[in-house]
């Protein structure tokens, strides 16, 4: 019960790497609809309701390229955090062995990163939730990650996961596998603790988008799990 109050430090987690430049959705016209402006006007969106629902919740982004790396500690300052989110630009890349939209991103970069946030008494009680939400964007390449994520045992800590990706039936992509590595590593949802973690995916349709950002917005402690979320909620399917 004292978790399901407590605020929430959010660590948006956003790619950056070459795909995300590239177009979103066919329907949209204008000049800037490239996939990560895409996923930067809905985060945008994000913070604002979620600093509506509670000024004491915080944001913290951390670019997705070659590595991992957090350009705005937390903080609940919301000019300050748009401003960052729309500041963020494609990082390209000439290096040898291809583009950051052609290269796995292995997560083995992050999580030394969240050690910082959390303390290393796992009998301390937490002040606030710390929640990562990883906005991942390549199509080609799976990504890799070979030590294994404890940190997402502890009960005031929670992964999701948006991905946004091209049309699975376009040439060489690897989206289902992508997908379903999120899935595998990721997912440590456990009903009897009250555990959750949301994985949801789309492609080129800005109304979906939106919706998975808005479903992202209910507090981790006090959701249902995803399937049953899912279950009992009323909308309006979108259209791709």
């Amino acid at each position: 019960a004292h978790l399901k109050t407590l605020p929430e430090d959010i660590l948006l987690c956003i790619d950056v790497g070459e795909e995300m430049a590239e177009p979103w959705d066919a329907r949209t016209t204008a000049h800037l609809a490239t996939r990560l402006r895409a996923v930067k006007e809905a985060l945008c969106c994000f913070v604002k309701q979620k600093l509506a629902f509670d000024r004491r919740h915080r944001f913290g982004v951390c670019l997705l390229s070659h590595t991992a790396n957090i350009i705005l500690p937390f903080t609940s300052e919301d000019d300050i955090i748009l401003a960052v989110i729309d500041s963020l630009g494609v990082v390209h890349d000439n290096l040898v062995g291809g583009a950051t939209g052609q290269t796995g991103f292995n997560f083995d970069d992050l999580f030394p990163l969240l050690d910082e946030f959390v303390s290393v008494d796992e009998d301390c009680a937490p002040s606030r939730i710390l929640r990562v939400v990883i906005l991942y964007g390549r199509s080609y390449t799976v990504p890799t990650l070979s030590i294994n994520p404890i940190l997402l045992q502890r009960p005031h800590i929670y992964l999701d996961a948006l991905y946004v990706h091209k049309k699975s039936n376009q040439e060489g992509v690897l989206c289902q596998e992508t997908y379903d590595f999120f899935i595998e590593h990721f997912d440590v949802s456990d009903s009897l603790h009250g555990k959750t973690a949301y994985f949801f995916e789309v492609a080129s349709s800005s109304p979906r988008l939106y919706q998975h950002m808005m479903m992202l917005l209910a507090h981790p402690v006090q959701r249902d799990d995803q399937d049953t979320f899912l279950d009992n909620l009323e909308y309006i399917e979108p259209t791709d």
